[in-house]
């Protein structure tokens, strides 16, 4: 079944913590959804930004290096 995150605020935050590091982060999550993760999220200048691939999160370096560079105050995460 796939998972979604979303995260909508005031201020950009950074989501490590919750895709990563927590204990049923998303990337954690994904070995139960080997199909591909996509992160969604508004850029400081309004822009929206889409990335994916078709491969595991946990086995993506480009999830983890999107998820440490990534400060925004929209941003949603499917696996």
């Amino acid at each position: 079944m796939c998972r979604l995150y979303a995260y909508i605020g005031i201020e950009p935050a950074h989501l490590k913590c919750s895709l990563i590091d927590a204990k049923n982060a998303i990337i954690r999550q994904s070995a139960h959804n080997a199909d591909g993760w996509g992160i969604v999220y508004i850029d400081s200048e309004g822009q929206l930004q889409v990335n994916k691939e078709p491969i595991q999160a946990a086995c993506s370096n480009e999830f983890t290096q999107l998820v440490e560079s990534i400060r925004a105050t929209t941003i949603i995460s499917h696996i």
